[in-house]
């Protein structure tokens, strides 16, 4: 008997593979410029509690696949593992040169492991590492004798472009097979490339909005499938960007032989070009299209040079870059169908989309030569049914179509984007529509944004709450066009630092965002001052220099959250130094009664006024320094537990109090606006109330925090009727402080009120993304109705209602199980580049039950709030029985139970999905029923 059942308990054997292999967050890439790049990978395997922790990890390299299959290599690097290195590692090979490709796989082996795990093999190719590599010159059309200047510093006074033009170019190539094909490719303003009649690519807005004077980004395109034997032609159209300067084109195609031999075909002075039908082009105003002045063939080969004139080249800035392009290209996500067409006037058909987005339109129609469409975009409508344009400003938002009345015309917009939910469509002649003379087929809402793959999910018991979560995430994707900027709609459109990192944690959540912030890290690196001053927008247009600092904590606060994120990348050590050179800017400026005093928007559009801008400046020098501090955690001693997430964060605390800046910055607060008879600080608004508790202004002293804690939300219940009365800064932080301190159940009444302010109320009124204002505004003025930065209640939804917070710098995945209100389910996941993190819990009186999912290249501490002591299953496993433990099993990494201090229970977790099932201790009663 023994015998037979024996193999059945045997441990199964380990298995494990390595997959998804990128560089630079990238999977296969081209065009890579970082001489160093770094390589990562994730594991996956359906064996739970494997500590990959004391492997050993083998990267091989070689210029070719076959070598690689046939288990030689040209060269390797190796290093054992732990919760910083198991998952990545930067390129540590012989220097890299310009268009090289490299082979690598990545070889794992552990003790626990019958064998080694292999992956894989995948590539990377460099693209122009040296200005010499260029022998494409800067062209534009001969009419357009404007030098170049950089970023347009008056956008809104600029007049539209009226110099679009097509440009192109023939060239021969023989009946000769070749290698490759790379196209490195960029212009400024924006452009579109063609090879033999074909759009290159799918961007649209190329290239991003950069410190143009500085940095120019280039793509790479492998174009060997646009490419024929005989004559080619190569080809763009360019319109008005956020350039100042002459319409410029810059392209270098390399097409390399199996004998080495290279092709190049470069823009040079025999290009030609012509105006386009493109008339004009405003990204505030819109675009006039000519549909009668098309050359359909121009960008094919033998196409006729009748009206074709030659470029001139220009000198572009020394201190300009050409960089390869770091964040996904800006492209058409998604094509949205009207939900209603009404006529609210003869003449005009307005279309309702159903949902706020960016982008424009596309319309079919049929009509004569010279009719013209007009297609004018609005948030918001008249009560007569027509659009109400007024909140836009002086942003036209109007497209014109010129019909060339040749059957049925497609139309969208090129070099232009709007921010809206409605169209209203009219024609020239007025009554073209009605009486048949033109005919609109179809018209569709096309979406554009930067094309980051959406990865988040999040929903609970709560309709409201999973309704204001959807209005974020579209507040956030629809404003995010290579920048995070403010709003889509009006004459702005800028890229505020404040917007930017009071929303990071909401894109980080949703999106793969990770280029796009690694990009404006870079846009804010390029814009810090020698003097380590920087701007309130990035690229710097609007706003003063130097900066409000809470709006330039954008710098240390994305830096944080991006690394929570991803653990690691290539830049970091560079805004190390950028960030600590701002701080010591910002320290330089501290006045003698030890308080910041440079701040421009205090509180911005708060209910309540009041709050003291030297306080919310001088939290915001707080805030950079734990922001920086935060960011320098390593995985280090991760088997044992940090500070909880709720309660009195004594660790945090005392680290942070050996930083003199921000030690003597928290006493100078409390010496000139704390009141400790009545508990309050100066201006005794939720803001000021708020962010100095939150940012441990008390130190150690307990007792005052507590106080000044209970007096805070005794008056939120009282004195604001349990609404908020917050602006940008204080909203970030007002649901978090009040849960991590115990008070959850007053920020789910905040986040669940329907009236106003809050975020029920935009919906009620018939909002689809998030407001920049807490009322409800439709006439003149600062009024977007898409706005990110109240959007950032969604983080507070993922980390807190659903309980989900990577921390992969510190190779960790926290999640917290903390019902609050009358939620009685929630889940969230994200897919991290090391694989999917998830949770879900569902409670009721006598039943909490938890499933996880924690990927590989990470440990996990969950954190379980309960108010009784609990028997705690693990599948049908009892693990404590509410007094002590009956098993522990192997898959944990440390654990700690309490029934009395917070947190009731804390368990640290190997890899592997996981559910816990909570049942109450003392028969007949509730686990959420106190004492």
């Amino acid at each position: 008997m023994g015998s037979e059942i024996a193999p059945l308990m045997r441990k199964p054997k380990p298995e494990l593979r390595i997959v998804d292999l990128q560089v630079d967050g990238w999977r296969n890439p081209i065009g890579l410029d970082n001489p160093k790049p770094m390589l990562t990978w994730r594991y996956e395997s359906a064996t739970r509690g494997l500590d990959l922790t004391d492997g050993r990890c083998v990267i091989e390299y070689a210029e070719d696949a076959h070598t690689l299959e046939r288990g030689s290599r040209q060269f390797r690097q190796y290093f054992d593992t732990d919760l910083d290195t198991m998952r990545e590692a930067f390129y540590e090979g012989p220097k890299l040169g310009s268009r090289q490709r490299v082979y690598w796989r990545v070889r794992f082996s552990h003790p626990d492991l019958p064998a080694p795990a292999v992956s894989e093999i995948a590539f990377f190719e460099m693209g122009l590492l040296k200005a010499s590599d260029w022998k494409a010159k800067w062209i534009a059309p001969s009419a357009d004798t404007r030098e170049p200047v950089g970023v347009c510093k008056d956008p809104v006074k600029r007049p539209p472009e009226t110099l679009g033009s097509l440009m192109r170019y023939e060239f021969t190539l023989p009946d000769t097979p070749f290698q490759k094909a790379r196209l490195y490719v960029t212009g400024l303003g924006y452009y579109e490339a063609y090879l033999n009649g074909r759009k290159v690519g799918n961007a649209v807005l190329e290239p991003s909005f950069t410190r143009f004077d500085k940095r120019v980004e280039y793509r790479t395109y492998d174009v060997a499938d646009y490419l024929q034997p005989g004559v080619n032609c190569i080809g763009a159209i360019l319109g008005q960007s956020w350039w100042e300067g002459p319409l410029c084109f810059l392209a270098q195609l390399e097409i390399t032989y199996p004998d080495g031999e290279r092709l190049t075909i470069t823009t040079n002075p025999d290009w030609r070009w012509k105006p386009s039908p493109i008339r004009s082009n405003s990204i505030y105003k819109g675009e006039v299209y000519d549909a009668r002045m098309e050359q359909l063939d121009w960008n094919h080969p033998h196409a006729s040079l009748e009206g074709w004139e030659p470029v001139r080249i220009v000198a572009m800035p020394e201190t300009m870059q050409l960089s390869a392009a770091f964040i996904e290209p800006i492209e058409v996500v998604a094509t949205l169908q009207p939900v209603s067409i009404t006529t609210p006037k003869p003449g005009a058909r307005v279309f309702d989309l159903g949902q706020n987005i960016s982008g424009w339109c596309r319309i079919q129609v049929r009509g004569q030569a010279g009719m013209k469409v007009i297609l004018r975009h609005a948030e918001l409508l008249y009560p007569d049914g027509t659009i109400n344009p007024e909140n836009l400003r002086s942003a036209e938002a109007t497209d014109l179509y010129i019909l060339k009345g040749e059957g049925l015309e497609t139309y969208e917009p090129r070099f232009t984007y709007h921010g809206f939910r409605y169209v209203q469509v009219e024609t020239d002649p007025p009554d073209a529509m009605e009486n048949g003379a033109l005919q609109l087929e179809t018209l569709e809402g096309r979406l554009v944004h930067t094309a980051f793959e959406q990865r988040g999910h999040f929903a609970c018991s709560n309709p409201l709450l999973n309704r204001i979560h959807e209005a974020s995430v579209w507040g956030f994707r629809t404003n995010f066009h290579s920048i995070p900027t403010d709003c889509p709609q009006r004459d702005e459109r800028q890229g505020w630092m404040g917007d930017a990192h009071i929303a990071s944690l909401t894109g980080l959540y949703n999106f793969a965002a990770e280029r796009a912030y690694r990009k404006f890290l870079r846009d804010i690196a390029d814009e810090l001052g020698e003097d380590g001053s920087l701007p309130d927008t990035v690229p710097h247009v609007w706003g003063s220099r130097p900066g409000d600092p809470m709006w330039t904590a954008a710098y240390p606060v994305i830096q944080h959250a991006l690394l929570r994120f991803v653990g690691d990348y290539p830049e970091k050590n560079k805004h190390h130094r950028g960030i600590d050179k701002h701080i010591e800017f910002l320290a330089n400026l501290i006045g003698e009664d030890g308080l910041l005093h440079l701040c421009h928007y205090g509180d911005w559009v708060a209910v309540e006024e009041g709050t003291p801008k030297s306080l919310v400046a001088s939290c915001a020098l707080m805030l950079m320094i734990q922001e920086r501090y935060m960011s320098r955690r390593k995985a280090e001693n991760q088997r044992r537990f940090d500070s909880p997430p709720i309660g009195f964060n004594w660790g945090l605390r005392m680290r942070l109090g050996e930083q003199p800046l921000w030690r003597n910055m928290a006493k100078s607060i409390r010496t000139h606006f704390y009141h400790p008879d009545e508990g309050y600080f100066d201006g005794n608004t939720q803001t000021a109330n708020l962010l100095p508790i939150y940012l441990g202004v008390f130190r150690e002293n307990q007792e005052e925090e507590q106080r000044a804690l209970a007096a805070l939300a005794e008056s939120i219940k009282t004195r604001y009727n349990e609404h908020l009365a917050t602006g940008f800064v204080g909203t970030r932080y007002l649901l978090d402080m009040l849960t991590l301190n115990g008070y959850g159940d007053l920020a789910y009444k905040i986040a669940t009120q329907t009236t106003y302010p809050s975020w029920g109320y935009m919906l009620e009124n018939g909002a689809t993304t998030i407001w920049e204002l807490w009322k409800y505004e439709t006439g003149p003025g600062m009024n977007s109705h898409n706005h990110p930065a109240f959007g950032c209640i969604d983080g507070w939804l993922y980390q807190f209602v659903a309980g989900i917070e990577p921390r992969l710098h510190e190779g960790l995945i926290r999640y917290l199980v903390n019902p609050i209100g009358d939620l009685q389910w929630a889940e969230a996941s994200v897919r991290l580049r090391i694989g999917e993190a998830s949770i879900r819990w569902e409670r009721s009186d006598d039943r909490l039950v938890c499933q996880l999912k924690i990927p590989y290249g990470v440990q996990g501490n969950i954190f379980i709030y309960v108010k009784q002591p609990a028997r705690l299953y693990e599948g049908s496993h009892l693990i404590h029985d509410g007094e002590h433990f009956v098993e522990e099993p192997d898959w944990f990494a440390h654990t700690t139970v309490h029934w009395r201090d917070f947190p009731p229970i804390a368990l640290g977790m190997l890899p592997g999905e996981y559910e816990f099932v909570l049942t109450p201790f003392y028969r007949g009663k509730s686990l959420w029923e106190s004492g």
